[in-house]
């Protein structure tokens, strides 16, 4: 009985979170809550930051591969 109330708790707990998250900012502001700034990890795509990160480069590409074996 403790283990179904403590995942309703958890269930709960994430629901309100991800309605206070993707709720529109009118609707929160009727409830007296703020929305938070978009800032970075936050997935908005609006500054551009997250492409700042350079790729890693790509092997150079040859005709041959070599392939260890190894005796178990």
């Amino acid at each position: 009985m403790l283990e179904i109330l403590i995942v309703g708790l958890i269930v709960g707990g994430s629901a309100w979170y991800a309605g206070l998250k993707y709720l529109p900012a009118s609707w929160l502001r009727k409830l007296g809550k703020k929305k938070p700034a978009s800032g970075c990890g936050s997935g908005c795509d609006s500054c551009g930051s997250c492409d700042s990160a350079t790729a890693p480069a790509a092997p150079p590409e040859s005709k041959h591969r070599v392939i260890t074996l190894h005796k178990a």
